[in-house]
C-alpha cells in the first residue's frame, strides 16, 4: 500500500502518526524509515471525544434536553392511512 492510501484509509488517526521516510537515494533500513506515535496529539484528541458544539435558537426557558417535543409538530395532527 502507498503512503497516501494508507493515510486516506486511516482518516483521521493518520494525523497521529508521524513517519519518516528515506530520501530518494537512500536505502529503506531502520534508520532511515520509522513511524511513531505521536502521544500529546493522541492525549488532545482523547481529552475532546465525545464532546460535541450544541447549538440552539431557542431561549433558556423553553428548552428541554430530550429535544422539541414531536406531539406539537404537524405531522403528529395528520390522521394514520390504516
Amino acid at each position: 500500500m502507498k503512503m497516501g492510501a494508507a493515510k486516506q484509509a486511516a482518516g483521521r488517526a493518520a494525523g497521529l502518526i508521524t513517519v519518516t521516510v528515506p530520501n530518494a537515494d537512500e536505502t529503506v533500513s531502520r534508520d532511515t524509515f520509522h513511524f511513531a506515535l505521536d502521544r500529546e496529539k493522541l492525549r488532545t484528541v482523547r481529552r475532546r471525544e465525545g464532546r460535541y458544539l450544541l447549538r440552539t435558537n431557542r431561549d433558556g426557558d423553553d428548552w428541554h434536553p430530550s429535544g422539541p417535543s414531536l406531539s406539537n409538530s404537524p405531522r403528529s395532527s395528520r390522521p394514520s392511512k390504516n
